[in-house]
């Protein structure tokens, strides 16, 4: 494997997340939370990076490739949407997202 192939596959691999985040990616999840972004946007790349492979857990939406579910509620990226309505814009921390949400972490 060339040096460029494997630094690809070491950037492309998710690091394992903690019981702790898995159980905040979930309860985001069961909440109703949604993340909302594009595929360019850096801030979200990092966002989805917090959670390592436990950031599947959490219902994205890809605002270039669904508009339709991207609202005007949603003027920037990254933007949360919590289940109750709700709007968080910018990158968050896990624990402000704990607070916010009421989830534990």
């Amino acid at each position: 494997m060339g040096l460029a192939a494997l630094t690809a596959f070491l950037f492309s691999c998710k690091s394992p997340s903690t019981p702790e985040v898995q159980a905040l990616a979930e309860c985001l999840r069961d909440s109703g939370t949604t993340l909302y972004g594009t595929p360019g946007c850096g801030y979200c790349k990092k966002q989805k990076e917090a959670f390592g492979d436990s950031a599947d857990l959490i219902p994205y939406v890809d605002c270039e490739a669904q508009p339709e579910k991207c609202d005007s509620r949603i003027n920037g990226y990254p933007t949360w949407i919590l289940g109750d309505g709700r709007v968080l814009r910018g990158r968050q921390s896990l624990s402000d997202l704990a607070r916010e949400s009421g989830c534990k972490y």
